[in-house]
């Protein structure tokens, strides 16, 4: 019995690395940071996002952490240096929103969205990196995101 969760739990982890494999933010999706209190880890994959257009949803929300904020406006702008179509706005010299369509992989799109919401004067002192890949198109995600 131990076996068998030892093999599926191998499978779930090594499903959910292989959407950002060669992405910097995979170090943010690896899981590490699951463990930690102030982050939100949400994996949505299969039926539940068809009416999406996507394949794949991997979101993490971290509150409270401007040492990880950093890291993740890094890690996101080197990602976004390799994309197809950009939308990003800075606040002072920091990123602040930024929404990318990465080159595919395994023929399927790639979309990666950030938001520092603690750089907005009275905003919630969160950052928010949602990775996301399928069929969808730029135009059909943000018009998700606006609503």
């Amino acid at each position: 019995m131990r076996r068998i969760i030892f093999i599926l739990i191998t499978i779930v982890v090594s499903a959910t690395a292989d959407a950002q494999t060669g992405l910097n933010i995979e170090r943010l999706l690896s899981g590490h940071y699951r463990k930690y209190e102030n982050v939100d880890e949400v994996i949505v994959k299969g039926h539940r996002l068809d009416a999406y257009n996507l394949s794949l949803y991997h979101s993490l929300i971290v509150k409270n952490d401007e040492g990880l904020f950093r890291t993740m406006e890094q890690l996101v702008l080197a990602d976004g240096k390799d994309a197809g179509d950009k939308e990003i706005a800075n606040i002072g010299s920091r990123l602040y929103y930024a929404f990318y369509s990465l080159p595919p992989a395994n023929g399927c799109r790639r979309y990666l969205f950030f938001k520092n919401s603690s750089l907005k004067k009275g905003g919630e002192n969160c950052a928010t990196l949602i990775y996301m890949e399928g069929g969808a198109s730029v135009e059909e995600l943000k018009k998700m995101f606006k609503k």
